[in-house]
């Protein structure tokens, strides 16, 4: 787990106990933990494999925030949905980051090099 990763798990224990988080029904405490740090190590590692990306596209540093939320929405969006509407919801984001400035064949590498989706 990386040291990032770690220090927010701890953070979020300590405000679970602390009474700052709110709790899940069930009461289960550690289980809440692992789910948050699960997402968490999921997250970091989406961010960096689009950072390779962003290194290998020759991508300027300014412009990178904008993809680092592109790839966010399409993590957000594999976890939420399958097949056909998957597809339709990223053509949408494709769309919408089009019209922000960003560049299509970057969006469409980083589809398919950290998320293994072929959308066209």
């Amino acid at each position: 787990m990386a040291p990032g990763v770690e220090s927010a798990r701890k953070k979020y224990a300590c405000a679970l106990r602390l009474g700052r988080m709110t709790l899940r029904r069930d009461g289960d405490a550690q289980d809440q933990v692992e789910q948050f740090s699960q997402a968490l190590a999921l997250e970091e590692d989406v961010r960096f494999r689009t950072r390779e990306v962003l290194n290998l596209m020759g991508v300027a540093r300014i412009d990178r925030v904008a993809y680092f939320n592109f790839s966010r929405r399409i993590a957000k969006l594999v976890r939420k949905y399958q097949s056909r509407t998957l597809e339709n919801e990223t053509r949408n984001a494709i769309a919408q980051w089009l019209l922000a400035g960003a560049k299509h064949e970057v969006l469409l590498t980083i589809l398919r090099e950290v998320f293994t989706l072929g959308v066209k």
